[in-house]
């Protein structure tokens, strides 16, 4: 299937009919993240325990921290959007904000995994492949949180800043003047 401007489906902000939608794709990563992280933060405490504290320098601990940090930030973001829900607009947490944490996910996970992934670590086999696949999900994320936030903005009316889809109370009641004043200005028999 062809997107925009024949280039790759994949790029195309259209959702299919069937899809997913962007928030929901974007969950779903972060729940990938929220998983990942906790194999591989777990992975590396079962490797610490396995061959003890003193074969593990500095950076056996710097592989659990990275683990540790991400299931309690991806934590944070799932929680987050849970209390949020639709009022993402008048909170504090919105769809930038979100957006914008896991790109630092992303960038947390980048060294993560190049040490993880190094030669010289403790670390599983299964421990590496899972920060592999934490950092493929935070990219994930973030790029699906970019277009529900990019569908959000479009959504806005760009003058005003407001929701093109909500009606304030002013522009409600002006809206039931102007229906009772013509409704008056016809003659009745």
């Amino acid at each position: 299937m062809e997107g925009f401007a024949g280039g790759p489906s994949l790029f195309s902000r259209q959702v299919r009919a069937g899809d997913y939608s962007f928030n929901a794709r974007k969950l779903m990563g972060e729940l990938g993240i929220w998983f990942c992280s906790t194999v591989s933060f777990s992975a590396m405490a079962d490797s610490i325990s396995t061959f003890g504290s003193d074969a593990c320098t500095g950076s056996c601990w710097y592989g659990l921290v990275v683990g540790i940090v991400s299931f309690l930030f991806s934590l944070f973001v799932l929680i987050m959007n849970y209390m949020t829900g639709a009022n993402r607009d008048r909170s504090w947490f919105s769809q930038r904000l979100e957006m914008q944490f896991l790109m630092i996910l992303s960038l947390w996970w980048i060294p993560g995994v190049g040490f993880l992934s190094s030669a010289n670590t403790l670390q599983s086999t299964v421990g590496q492949v899972f920060s592999w696949f934490a950092l493929a999900f935070s990219l994930y994320s973030t790029f699906e949180a970019y277009n529900v936030w990019a569908e959000w903005e479009v959504s806005k009316d760009v003058s005003t800043g407001k929701d093109m889809y909500t009606v304030s109370d002013d522009e409600d009641a002006a809206a039931d003047e102007q229906k009772f004043a013509s409704d008056s200005d016809v003659d009745l028999p």
